[in-house]
């Protein structure tokens, strides 16, 4: 197992009692999260298993972020939005469509949470967001629930846990290589929280 055997100078690891809790605690903070959860996901979006999560309340973030992953060109963040909260911020929202799980679809987001999503909202005013339930990822989705507990709103910023024309993370070895290059402020591996501060 990695984390039992793991020992890398400067890294601390601490294993967290409520991780849902912890981990919203520190978005509500402003931090930027590498989770690397379960297994990889299949497909041509990351989904919570290898994303790097955030708040969705400063628009500026696109370009400190990207500066952080080296991603040169306008690159759009997307939301991951809680089952319940997803007809309220995309009106035409139906969840009878299962695309919208996958980020393959653009809703026009309602105007009053423009704001509060500001970080994910084109300049059209619309949102391509990967719709969560439960059953999809139990953690993931907690870690929504608490940060809407402390925040009022059920999004988050996802983006794939990866620099510019890296691949996606493949190995436990290359997320923390990331938290080292200080692409992300804290790294999750399933409940442990890993940090070089």
């Amino acid at each position: 197992n990695f984390i039992e055997k793991f020992n890398q100078p400067g890294i601390t690891l601490k294993k967290m009692k409520s991780p849902a809790s912890d981990i919203a605690k520190l978005l509500h903070d402003n931090k930027i999260i590498g989770l690397w959860h379960n297994s990889m996901e299949w497909g041509p979006r990351a989904l919570g298993s290898r994303s790097i999560i955030l708040n969705t309340f400063d628009k500026k973030v696109n370009q400190s972020l990207n500066d952080r992953l080296n991603r040169t060109e306008f690159m759009p963040f997307a939301p991951v939005v809680l089952d319940y909260k997803a007809k309220e911020y995309f009106p035409k929202y139906d969840n009878n469509v299962p695309a919208a799980k996958y980020m393959t679809l653009t809703y026009d987001t309602k105007e009053q949470y423009h704001e509060l999503l500001q970080a994910t909202v084109h300049v059209d005013g619309t949102a391509r967001p990967q719709v969560i339930e439960k059953v999809d990822s139990s953690l993931y989705y907690e870690i929504l629930v608490e940060f809407e507990k402390l925040s009022d709103c059920g999004a988050l910023v996802n983006t794939s846990f990866n620099a510019h024309e890296e691949p996606i993370l493949s190995s436990p070895e290359t997320a923390v290589n990331a938290l080292v290059k200080n692409r992300v402020d804290f790294l999750v591996m399933e409940n442990y929280l890993l940090s070089n501060k």
